[in-house]
């Protein structure tokens, strides 16, 4: 069966009609006997390849993992509305999280895989709204076996609370554009909402929701003030956080500046890369990791446009925030490590469309033949996915924490410190102490110093059980009992103790 669609002076496509998840009682309707056969199996494709990356000594996907648990932990001492270059909400999350279970090494993880599994339920959503089961069934599978899915799952990365947000949004905008309601435009404004919490990157998503709902109530003849009110309320947050910058800081954009300050001292020769540079890198870096599956993507919304299918203000909220976001960035020249993440999200949203597209196409056997397709470039990504970044932390500073937890366990209460000497500048001293302070299992233990002065010193006055020297510094080690563990030296009453040595 089909549906004609107005175009307006140019001949008419027409969509086909798929059997669609029902806009009411969402929950009852996913739990019946099809989407839950569906949902099941993209649940054992994601438990299953999880469960593998957790076998190869993955721990974390970089630093910034790590450094967000630690903000959580030590947001839940002192809860406080903190204004500065971090967004709230993962914070949040995690104290949150905290305060029901206080192990940094497994709350976090738990968290984000719970996330990872609603993100994969909202593609099921978006991809059965547009397409039917088989394109939600697709369209998910994609995302249980795309490696930076299933990494981040399992990492402390904001990732996963973005995504699920964003999806979330998306599969209720999704729905509107079939079945127009209050409540699901007010549930797409709160999914961006909570992602312009999560991540800048949603900034943009919201820039372009608004006047794109908006435009598209008004092609109904339904905009109303209530309507502006509602798809508003995915812009209020940047407004407030704006306002706030600005009454502490005499700036609405400093939190902007300081970010750029930040990656250009992390990647200094980015600082004069160039225009084409600027504006291709993070496109290029998103297309590297997954070649074939990207160009699949990008076929599939020249194809849907083609059709002119209905849901092309789906393709125009992911499309609009790349370029929104890449053009910004350029400006700024907001050039730094992980670069592949910044457009990740608009991969990760096109899934669905691919699977939905290949429903599209008149003949049968070509659809089966597109679905192979793009089964098997999704395949290709599993060697990729089951050798996942093992490179930080790295083998000595994970040594270094096996070494020391057991010292501070027998330390008393009172006298768990460890001063830590690293080099100055010190990016990765800091990157290292978040692993330290999460592995040892003691994360308000260490202190990071990049003094060799206040060292000595601090060494000398409170007597640490132990304390730890990189070997980058060029400093005389305290006097003592000293044993070296990879490219760390630590000393100290305790420096003798540990895994396969006896205290002395």
């Amino acid at each position: 069966m089909t549906r004609t669609l107005a175009t307006g002076p140019r001949r008419a496509k027409t969509e086909r009609r798929f059997p669609r998840v029902d806009a009411a009682g969402l929950g009852a309707t996913l739990a019946s006997a099809p989407h839950a056969l569906c949902l099941g199996a993209v649940a054992a494709i994601y438990g299953a390849l999880t469960l593998l990356v957790l076998r190869r000594d993955f721990l974390e996907y970089n630093a910034d993992g790590y450094s967000r648990i630690i903000r959580g932990h030590e947001w839940l001492d002192a809860p406080r509305w903190e204004v500065g270059v971090w967004l709230p909400l993962h914070t949040w999350l995690y104290g949150a999280g905290f305060a029901l279970y206080h192990d940094l090494s497994v709350t976090p993880r738990v968290i984000n895989a719970l996330l990872t599994a609603a993100t994969l339920v909202f593609l099921y959503v978006i991809g059965s709204t547009i397409g039917g089961r088989v394109a939600g069934l697709v369209g998910a599978s994609i995302g249980a076996m795309f490696p930076w899915v299933v990494w981040m799952g399992v990492s402390g990365m904001s990732e996963p609370l973005f995504h699920a947000t964003l999806a979330g949004g998306g599969a209720a905008f999704t729905r509107w554009l079939y079945q127009p309601s209050d409540r699901l435009l007010m549930l797409a404004a709160l999914g961006i909402a909570l992602a312009t919490m999560t991540r800048y990157e949603g900034w943009f998503y919201a820039a372009v929701f608004v006047p794109l709902a908006l435009a598209v109530a008004w092609r109904r003849s339904e905009l109303t003030a209530r309507t502006l009110a509602i798809v508003s309320v995915a812009a209020l947050f940047p407004l407030i956080w704006m306002q706030q910058h600005w009454q502490h800081y005499d700036d609405p954009f400093a939190f902007a500046g300081e970010t750029a300050a930040i990656k250009a001292s992390l990647e200094p020769e980015n600082a004069t890369a160039g225009l084409l540079r600027r504006l291709t890198v993070y496109p290029e870096e998103a297309a590297r990791l997954a070649p074939w599956l990207a160009l699949l993507c990008a076929l599939a919304v020249v194809y849907a446009l083609y059709r002119r299918v209905r849901w092309w203000p789906l393709i125009a909220l992911a499309g609009g925030q790349a370029i929104l976001l890449v053009a910004v960035s350029a400006g700024y020249s907001n050039l730094g490590p992980g670069a592949e993440r910044y457009l990740l999200s608009n991969v990760i949203l096109l899934f669905p469309v691919l699977a939905a597209c290949a429903m599209l196409v008149p003949l049968k056997v070509v659809r089966i033949a597109a679905v192979v397709v793009i089964l098997v470039a999704t395949t290709r990504m599993l060697p990729t996915l089951l050798d996942p970044p093992t490179v930080y932390p790295d083998g000595d500073v994970r040594e270094l924490a096996r070494v020391v937890e057991p010292i501070l366990d027998a330390a008393a209460a009172g006298d768990r410190s460890v001063p830590a000497l690293f080099p100055d500048p010190s990016t990765e001293g800091y990157n290292a102490s978040y692993a330290l302070r999460i592995l040892s299992g003691h994360p308000d233990a260490w202190l990071v110093i990049v003094d060799p002065a206040i060292f000595s010193r601090w060494v000398a006055d409170t007597h640490p059980p132990v304390w730890v020297l990189d070997a980058g510094v060029d400093v005389t080690p305290p006097p003592g009992e000293t044993r070296r563990v990879g490219r760390f030296l630590i000393g100290g009453p305790g420096a003798l103790a540990g895994p396969g040595i006896p205290a002395p």
